[in-house]
């Protein structure tokens, strides 16, 4: 064994390197999200950039399109980085997405710079690679609260079911109220402020939006959930606007859309009740977004024909990523 076969193994699981995160830095496939989480923090702790790389999911929008300034970004961070220790402190296994909620005890230049991260993983393609996280200062002991039970697969660009037209839905059975559940859930997993039946490969006429309040600053606050069960939009407002809008079935890239400031929306609500709302700003952009989900339609086919030709080279290298289930 040369040297650092011999040390123990930086995940900090009181194994040698040898026998811990060495064998998957070297090329196998990591048996769930755990040990890829473990082995990530290895990587960075031993430098290992293009590790770094090729376990995060083709579709994250971590995903640089610059591979050397991707590298020397992680290489910095390694360098710059001491890794003290790394606490697990909470692990839900399961497929296709799981969850690892940890702590990593770092410092830079003496100054602790530790952080607490639920990190979200995703089997794709028979290999877990590493979604998105949600990540807070120190430890924090709100990350540590239960995990979602029920994340769905996304679909995403490059998946038939996003360009098919969706099934209305008959009776409001148990199985439409968990899938409205996972949906929910896989959603919130995703920081997403909506998300519609067809990104979750199913072709039904259902989407969620968390109502978006607009404030006297110009940001945006997340309200309740609402759930628009055969929804119908109507009486769009006159006056357009156009404004940025992401698509988690197509992460990492934004564009700004023109859609009318108003529209009126038709729908039944999770108790079956029919419900007509007017909305206006940004929960009507969400509404038409939403709705574009379950006809087929991309927020990227709305764009003018010279800025989807400009995008067109993206959304193919992010086809080719998640069908070859490598980001790289």
């Amino acid at each position: 064994m040369n040297k650092i076969e011999e040390i123990p193994c930086p995940c900090c699981s009181q194994k040698a390197y040898a026998t811990c995160c060495q064998p998957l830095h070297q090329g196998k496939d990591a048996p769930d999200a755990l040990a890829l989480m473990r082995s990530r923090f290895s990587a960075y702790a031993l430098g290992l950039a293009d590790y770094i790389i090729t376990t995060t999911h083709p579709a994250s929008l971590l995903y640089q399109d610059d591979r050397a300034e991707w590298i020397e970004s992680i290489l910095k961070f390694s360098r710059e980085s001491t890794f003290h220790n790394l606490e697990i402190l909470e692990f839900t296994p399961r497929a296709p997405f799981s969850s690892v909620t940890f702590a990593a005890h770092l410092s830079k230049k003496r100054k602790n710079t530790s952080f607490t991260e639920k990190s979200y993983f995703e089997l794709l393609n028979g290999r877990w690679f590493y979604r998105n996280g949600l990540i807070a200062s120190g430890l924090d002991e709100q990350l540590t609260g239960p995990s979602p039970e029920k994340l769905l697969p996304m679909a995403y660009f490059g998946d038939a079911v996003l360009k098919q037209k969706a099934e209305p839905v008959g009776e409001i059975t148990e199985e439409i109220r968990q899938l409205v559940g996972a949906m929910q859930e896989t959603m919130d997993a995703l920081d997403g402020l909506g998300i519609a039946a067809p990104q979750v490969k199913k072709s039904l006429r259902i989407f969620l939006i968390r109502q978006p309040i607009e404030n006297f600053d110009e940001t945006i606050t997340l309200g309740d959930l609402k759930v628009f069960i055969n929804p119908t939009l109507f009486n769009p407002g006159e006056d357009t606007w156009a404004d940025t809008e992401g698509c988690l079935s197509i992460p990492g890239i934004e564009a700004d859309v023109e859609r009318p400031y108003e529209v009126s929306v038709r729908y039944t609500d999770l108790n079956g009740e029919q419900k007509e709302e007017r909305a206006s700003g940004w929960y009507a952009k969400a509404l038409m977004h939403e709705m574009d989900h379950l006809d087929g339609i991309l927020f990227t086919d709305r764009l003018p024909a010279p800025h989807q030709k400009k995008i067109e080279p993206l959304l193919q290298a992010m086809e080719a990523r998640i069908r070859k289930g490598r980001a790289s």
